[in-house]
């Protein structure tokens, strides 16, 4: 059994709600991934950095960061698909060590809720902007690649959730 799960959605706040819950269940720690990257320069948000140095100078800092998150064990940490289309390599090393969870609804749904978030600066809604296309191809390689099982998670209450992730890891061991 891998040491670490990895829980990754398009709604970061839920995949925060869902990570906390499974630590309990498993006693295991969560890590919140965007807390864990340090950034060489201020600000210290990913929208910030992104706004000041751009797209492949973050990029480049969470590559770095890789392999001091794969040192710890027994961990749930939560991350973001925003780059999921550019730093394939990246997901592929998170999948050999964590076992992955999707959470994802109808990509219509998602894109409903991800126009409904506020975002604090026009810098942050660039960073974390997306499309139908890019949501699709997102998904289809978390889906395809990374994701030791995806999760349908529409209409579902955040412990009926991560109940359901609970039930859906046990029979993933059973086989």
């Amino acid at each position: 059994m891998k040491q670490n799960i990895f829980v990754v959605s398009y709604n970061y706040a839920l995949s925060k709600r869902i990570a906390a819950k499974l630590a309990e269940s498993f006693s295991m720690r969560v890590f919140d991934q965007r807390e864990l990257f340090d950034f060489d320069n201020t600000p210290n948000t990913l929208p910030g950095v992104y706004s000041i140095y751009g797209r492949e100078y973050v990029l480049k800092q969470f590559k770095g960061i890789l392999k001091e998150e794969l040192e710890f064990s027994d961990s749930v940490f939560v991350s973001d698909i925003s780059f999921a289309d550019n730093c394939f390599d990246l997901f592929y090393k998170i999948k050999l060590n964590n076992f992955v969870v999707f959470l994802f609804k109808d990509i219509d749904a998602e894109l409903v809720e991800l126009g409904k978030i506020k975002y604090k600066s026009l810098a942050e809604k660039d960073f974390y902007k997306c499309d139908k296309s890019l949501l699709e191809s997102r998904e289809r390689l978390i889906k395809t690649d990374c994701a030791d099982i995806g999760v349908d998670i529409t209409g579902l209450s955040d412990d009926e959730i991560a109940s359901k992730v609970v039930d859906m890891m046990q029979k993933f061991y059973e086989n």
